[in-house]
């Protein structure tokens, strides 16, 4: 006897078993960017020379401004982990650019940072 079918998975035998991955993937558009950012962040504090200080930083440039919400500022970070409030702000930064983040709120502008920059370098002149 003679099977009409060429293949086992295309006859009533074959059968399928439930698994729980197949409700998770693929993943949903919001989950996949959540995913990516939250990778991207533990790469970013993986190659940190100052972890402590790069978790600060990320409160700080939450949109949400958590960091600011727990008491924090900028000056507090810096002298918390050693370093200087510019060097706070930079860290600020480069997070927001590095994981495609808006500023928080409580961040300076670009031309509020350039401002800032001119000003300094006018004193250090003098």
């Amino acid at each position: 006897m003679t099977s009409p079918f060429a293949d086992a998975a295309e006859t009533n035998a074959a059968s399928f078993e439930h698994h729980p991955v197949d409700d998770i993937e693929p993943l949903d558009e919001e989950t996949s960017n959540a995913a990516s950012l939250i990778e991207k962040f533990v790469l970013l504090l993986d190659e940190s020379k100052n972890p402590r200080l790069t978790l600060q930083c990320l409160k700080l440039s939450l949109p949400s401004g958590i960091g600011y919400m727990e008491g924090s500022s900028m000056a507090q970070v810096a002298q918390r982990c050693g370093v200087t409030k510019a060097a706070v702000s930079k860290q600020c930064l480069q997070i927001i650019q590095s994981l495609g983040l808006p500023p928080s709120p409580h961040m300076r502008s670009d031309s509020q940072r350039e401002t800032a920059r001119a000003v300094n370098v006018r004193r250090r002149a003098i």
